[in-house]
């Protein structure tokens, strides 16, 4: 796996989400076009939206433009199968370390749109703003739903879980549930204010 003269721009330059969720789905395992579509479906069909599957295959071309994955040499095919070999594509260096790179930046994205929302919050009155620190209340309980199994109690729903589906799952637990802390603090916060101007 080379870099191929990449450089570290043509990665950080990338902006589609498609594109970085393909990205990580080849560095897990190389893969062809239609399983990558099969995959991304199934790890991202209820986060990332497609156009259309056909999305998936311009995804790639872009990916191997940019240098971040590479054909993988094809196996010899058996005479009696007639079919064309299908194109495999793995990570190259410059894509796993682009992807490192781009997590750490998504979720500093995220912390910052955090600290702006707070800072947002503060333009609405205290009754707008705890009318919708209470819709963000409703959304984050929705979202935490119940808590995954402990440890031995459920061995086969642990079994039927991928490890991207639990790991997903309790960083969606958690981040709601401190989504709920901070939603109280500010409720706190915003119904003590005009006690302490006085």
């Amino acid at each position: 796996m080379g870099e191929r003269g990449v450089s570290a721009g043509s990665a950080l330059a990338m902006r589609s989400p498609v594109n970085w969720a393909l990205l990580g789905l080849v560095i897990q395992r190389p893969s062809y076009g239609y399983e990558l579509v099969q995959r991304f479906e199934q790890t991202y069909g209820d986060a990332i939206e497609l156009s259309s599957r056909s999305h998936i295959y311009g995804a790639i071309d872009s990916l191997v433009g940019r240098g971040l994955i590479e054909r993988v040499p094809s196996e010899a095919v058996k005479e009696q199968d007639a079919r064309q070999p299908r194109p495999r594509y793995r990570a190259t260096d410059a894509g796993i370390c682009g992807y490192e790179q781009w997590l750490i930046d998504y979720l500093e994205d995220d912390q910052r749109r955090a600290r702006i929302f707070a800072r947002q919050l503060s333009a609405l009155r205290p009754e707008h703003a705890l009318r919708l620190l209470s819709r963000l209340s409703e959304a984050s309980l929705r979202e935490i739903g119940r808590p995954p199994p402990r440890a031995g109690e459920d061995r086969e729903a642990e079994h039927r879980q991928t490890l991207t589906q639990r790991l997903a799952n309790e960083q969606e637990r958690l981040r709601a549930g401190a989504m709920l802390n901070w939603i109280q603090f500010a409720q706190r916060e915003l119904r003590d204010a005009p006690r302490r101007r006085r």
